[in-house]
């Protein structure tokens, strides 16, 4: 193996540990709420001060921290997008005061890029949303099935056998 198949297969590892990360940390984050703890810092949650974020609960220091870094990440997002659609009007209005004939290809190609980052932005802000809903409804279902004694049984009927009577 040489050096240009080496570096080309630890670039598909890491871009494959990265495609997985976000399943094992939503994963992780529900079990930790699942056991009353915050999804990120593993601390216990109190009642009177649980925050829903991506459909996960979060403390409220946590919450705060996630709150300003979706800000920040929404604004860049946001304000990339704006500069890119901005830019690529400029682009097309100078190459076009030049005479070149393919000034609409800097049009489209920046402004699509713009409007990519602010759809992407848009559908990003969307499915956080959903997720908290959805993340209540679980959360309401369970409970409706911790009252019903639905997990009691379930659990006595995962129990193995001691061999005892």
């Amino acid at each position: 193996m040489d050096r240009e198949q080496l570096a080309g297969t630890i670039v598909w590892v890491v871009l494959l540990l990265a495609c997985a990360a976000p399943f094992y940390l939503r994963d992780r984050a529900r079990k930790r709420n699942r056991a009353g703890r915050c999804a990120q810092c593993a601390e216990p949650l109190p009642w009177d001060d649980r925050f829903r974020i991506e459909g996960q609960l979060l403390c409220a220091t946590c919450a705060r921290r996630t709150h300003r870094r979706i800000r920040i990440a929404v604004y860049a997002m946001v304000g990339l997008g704006l500069a890119c659609l901005l830019l690529g009007v400029g682009f097309a209005v100078s190459l076009r005061a030049e005479g070149d004939p393919s000034w609409w290809f800097a049009l489209l190609f920046m402004s699509g890029c713009g409007l990519g980052l602010l759809l992407l932005t848009w559908f990003a802000l969307r499915s956080m949303r959903a997720d908290n809903v959805q993340g209540v409804a679980t959360e309401r279902a369970l409970l409706l099935l911790r009252l019903l004694g639905v997990d009691k049984i379930r659990w006595q009927k995962n129990r193995p056998f001691d061999g005892g009577a």
